[in-house]
């Protein structure tokens, strides 16, 4: 009788002893378990929460506010703008033929000057596609070369001095860098540069005219002007619609040779 209670209080704690050592096991591996899975649930919560701010009011802002300073000729933010232009010269007959290509290369370069003040370096860099002539050969032929470079530089009061209004004022030029003599001027000029607009919370308007006088060179004497006048509306999702009907020919005037014709027409 006694052999058998000894024999069975060691079978009790021999079960006991292997219950802790089991209970100790599952123990460590649920809070290893739980380490491991930590990092990931903490990613999966950080992910969720970038999913849900991810269209939030302030990214929708910054869109829509990137849109405006790429539509504004006096943004504060350097740019590179690439406009594309096809037009007729005269009422086409032959829309091969009478078709005429310029790319225009618009880098905006703002500097601050001082706390309210900035000046605009606006270069334009043309790429034009002639409209077809013939050669000596009688071959009808196009000619692909750059333009004549124009750069204009405006001052610009800051929002604190204006508000929202858009304004700036300075001098622009005309360089003879055209390399086929079919495409430019030749001719040396400079004259004033004026922008005038206003930038609202959904909006951005302006004009911007630039008048050239000649001051050299071999072509013929030059007096004309270029406006451009836009309006924009801006989405909050950062996209934008607009109208830009001034442009390279539609708001080019060429006061010599309307004065040229006037006087034709007197005699």
């Amino acid at each position: 009788m006694l052999v058998h209670i000894l024999q069975f209080q060691r079978f009790a704690r021999r079960t006991a002893f292997a219950a802790a050592l089991t209970l100790l096991f599952l123990k460590s591996g649920v809070a290893q378990t739980q380490d491991s899975t930590a990092p990931q649930e903490a990613a999966a919560q950080k992910d969720s929460s970038a999913a849900k701010s991810s269209n939030s009011p302030n990214e929708n802002d910054s869109a829509a506010e990137a849109n405006k300073q790429a539509s504004n000729p006096l943004a504060s933010v350097w740019l590179m703008q690439i406009q594309q232009n096809n037009n007729w010269i005269e009422m086409p007959t032959n829309k091969d033929i009478r078709a005429q290509s310029n790319l225009q290369l618009q880098p905006l370069m703002p500097v601050k000057l001082a706390d309210n003040w900035t000046l605009i370096t606006r270069p334009v860099i043309q790429i034009f596609n002639s409209t077809s002539f013939r050669d000596q050969n009688g071959q009808e032929k196009r000619v692909t070369a750059f333009g004549d470079t124009v750069l204009a530089f405006a001052l610009s009061p800051g929002p604190k001095l204006v508000g929202h209004w858009l304004l700036a004022a300075g001098p622009s030029f005309i360089f003879p860098t055209a390399t086929n003599s079919l495409i430019g001027q030749n001719k040396w000029q400079i004259g004033p540069a004026a922008a005038v607009g206003y930038q609202g919370k959904k909006f951005i308007t302006y004009v911007f005219p630039q008048q050239w006088f000649s001051v050299g060179g071999n072509g013929r004497r030059t007096n004309h002007m270029l406006l451009y006048y836009a309006f924009v509306w801006v989405y909050p999702n950062g996209w934008s619609v607009g109208t830009n009907p001034g442009g390279i020919s539609g708001g080019l005037a060429d006061w010599k040779t309307a004065q040229n014709r006037a006087h034709a027409g007197e005699v």
